[in-house]
């Protein structure tokens, strides 16, 4: 096993604990910090980002694979983060960079290594948690928020908040698109989704904005970091053509997409037991193991 101790046939004892690690104003946001019990240092980061449509759940949503990763030998972090109304585009994406950084300022308490950092996200979350990795700086800026580092709250000055990899699991990569789909529903489900984008993103323009195939598109990006794009077959909330634009753009412009298709079930499959579950898990964390293997030296990642 490798020095940093993920493998994906490991099965660890798990434990979990929530912590601040972001502030704005008098608001503290929590991440619930996952962890095996086996000892180890250096270990891989997971920085989990919940959907809900930009605007619903929180930090304990993915609590199954979370729960499955750090099992495995990883240190997940699920985090909270400013959404809906009250924390419109882009500050939700403004705060998984801000996460990020906050991992690596605490590195050495978390027991991770700070070059060993990837980011997963469900729903939306894989849209944030994609958005945030591509190092945009053409939206409007956005207040900074403070972290808490070695137990005092310090202005977040920015910094590295570059993951090696993003897990999108079932994303609404271009807002805009699921905007106009769900528009079309004419169900009580398609109405809270027109609902929560318009909270979110407030004007039309800026979904278009949060397009990922369109900044991608355009060379608005900084990076393109490895992408673990997650398919259920029938998925009722983000048609497939969206995931098939998107991980075309994406390689057409440099980057590399991992698209894992799964038959017979739908949107946000991995968060319960089913017939897909046992593959979705090992799909996750192989690509995990790849990814960090390419960074420690090891060349060890499974095949």
């Amino acid at each position: 096993m490798s020095t940093h101790g993920f493998h994906p046939d490991a099965r660890h004892a798990v434990t979990r604990e929530d912590a601040p690690y972001l502030r704005h104003g008098d608001v503290e946001l929590l991440a619930r910090v996952w962890r095996p019990e086996a000892p180890g240092d250096g270990r891989v980061a997971v920085v989990d980002v919940h959907g809900g449509a930009w605007c619903d759940n929180d930090r304990r949503l993915g609590k199954r694979y979370d729960a499955a990763l750090a099992a495995r030998g990883a240190v997940v972090v699920a985090v909270d983060f400013r959404c809906g109304a009250a924390g419109p585009h882009p500050r939700g994406s403004v705060d998984v960079s801000s996460a990020i950084r906050w991992v690596r300022a605490n590195a050495g308490a978390l027991g991770v290594d700070p070059a060993l950092v990837v980011s997963i996200g469900s729903s939306s979350g894989g849209h944030l948690a994609w958005l945030s990795a591509l190092g945009c700086d053409h939206f409007e800026p956005v207040e900074v928020g403070e972290l808490l580092v070695d137990g005092r709250w310090v202005v977040d000055e920015g910094g590295d908040d570059a993951p090696l990899g993003v897990a999108a699991l079932w994303p609404p990569v271009d807002p805009l698109a699921r905007y106009d789909y769900a528009r079309n529903l004419d169900t009580d489900h398609g109405r809270r989704l027109v609902a929560n984008t318009v909270d979110y993103f407030g004007t039309t323009r800026a979904m278009g904005e949060a397009s990922i195939a369109d900044i991608v598109g355009s060379g608005q990006h900084l990076r393109t970091p490895d992408v673990l794009l997650v398919v259920p077959e029938v998925d009722l909330n983000v048609p497939v053509e969206i995931t098939d634009r998107v991980a075309a753009v994406y390689e057409a412009a440099g980057g590399v997409v991992e698209a894992c298709h799964y038959q017979g079930v739908g949107h946000g499959f991995g968060h319960f037991d089913n017939d897909q579950t046992e593959r979705f898990d090992a799909d996750v964390a192989e690509w995990i193991d790849r990814i960090v293997a390419r960074v420690d030296g090891t060349g060890e990642g499974v095949a």
